[in-house]
């Protein structure tokens, strides 16, 4: 359920109404008399009744509240599911306590913890800096995350690799994907590639992706704000660009590029999609927690980071060797590269 303040205020007014109401049935009920009298009958059958309606009230308005931390870990540890990357698994990972300061509110709602644990999905912490041995904050990008998941025996890249070396589009307000740090925060990530996201191009995943946010996260429901403005504007720009499809596919370096511009800017790209960095980041951090490979095999997670060449990057595979990066144009759709959704706790 997508959750604001109007949405909360709603539910606490209609909860103190329901409160008043019991209350005035409540005076009007006289316990010696009990069910014999037909007036008190009705007036403790109305108290019932309004106090079965402030419970389901209370679910109501609880549902709504963002979570506490040991609640959200609760959830997610459950049964043995591996679903929690919180303050932790970041001291395991980084060796950094967070104060309670420096951890921010988990805002999504215990119903929406429990539905994308239905969905397999997990609950991370991102951050974007990490102390160095000196104490010092450091920008965690690909280079500083390589030394230190190599560190904990946890190979992801060679330090020489393009992911940390190679300059992004010269394209003014786009930082390279080597000078990329995760937004911090919390958010959901599916934990395996979302179904039929494989053998399809960028544009299509795009439209996949939309599916299973309005059908699967969040079925039947109204979207956060920023979801509906990145919709509005993905549509605006089909109904601009008619071709959009056709440029996507296009074999001429001029179109596949505009292709790969467009969809790499969309809003709705950089709200569902994982950055880089933020796949590196999610990779080490589970494997360190629960020592397993996400993205292992034949399974790669086409992100939202552009190559200097415009090429969309796309990572995965990975094992003891490490993980794997690679690049395609929009267009490309032989197999590789699924999408794993990842969304952010935004706040009430």
């Amino acid at each position: 359920m997508s959750t604001d303040c109007s949405q909360i205020k709603s539910a606490l007014t209609h909860l103190l109404d329901l409160r008043n109401q019991f209350a005035e049935a409540y005076s009007r009920v006289d316990e010696s008399l009990g069910r014999h009298d037909p007036a008190n009958q009705q007036a403790m059958e109305s108290s019932e009744t309004k106090m079965k309606e402030i419970k389901e009230a209370i679910q109501e308005l609880e549902n709504l509240l963002p979570i506490s931390l040991e609640q959200a870990q609760e959830i997610m540890e459950a049964d043995g599911y591996h679903g929690f990357l919180g303050p932790e698994a970041i001291k395991q990972a980084f060796g950094m306590e967070l104060s309670s300061k420096e951890i921010p509110p988990i805002n999504f709602t215990k119903e929406q913890l429990e539905r994308a644990k239905d969905l397999g999905q997990f609950l991370v912490l991102r951050l974007d800096r990490i102390k160095d041995n000196q104490g010092e904050f450091q920008p965690l990008n690909v280079a500083n995350l390589v030394e230190i998941s190599s560190g904990r025996n946890i190979k992801l890249r060679n330090q020489d690799d393009w992911l940390a070396t190679t300059q992004g589009p010269r394209e003014k307000g786009v930082v390279a994907i080597k000078d990329q740090t995760p937004q911090p925060g919390w958010s959901l990530v599916s934990s395996e590639l979302v179904p039929g996201t494989k053998n399809k191009n960028y544009l299509e995943q795009t439209e996949i992706i939309i599916d299973y946010l309005k059908s699967k996260i969040y079925p039947g429901q109204e979207l956060f704000q920023p979801y509906e403005e990145a919709l509005k504007e993905f549509e605006q720009i089909k109904k601009a660009r008619p071709n959009l499809a056709e440029l996507t596919v296009s074999q001429e370096e001029s179109e596949w590029k505009l292709a790969a511009k467009i969809l790499g800017n969309l809003k709705i790209t950089k709200l569902l999609r994982r950055t880089p960095i933020e796949i590196l980041y999610d990779l080490y951090v589970f494997k360190d927690r629960y020592g397993k490979y996400l993205l292992s095999g034949p399974n790669y997670d086409w992100s939202s980071g552009r190559h200097f060449d415009d090429r969309l990057a796309f990572l995965g595979s990975f094992d003891s060797r490490g993980v794997d990066t690679r690049d395609g144009m929009p267009g490309y759709s032989y197999g590789i590269p699924g999408v794993s959704v990842s969304r952010r706790s935004f706040p009430a």
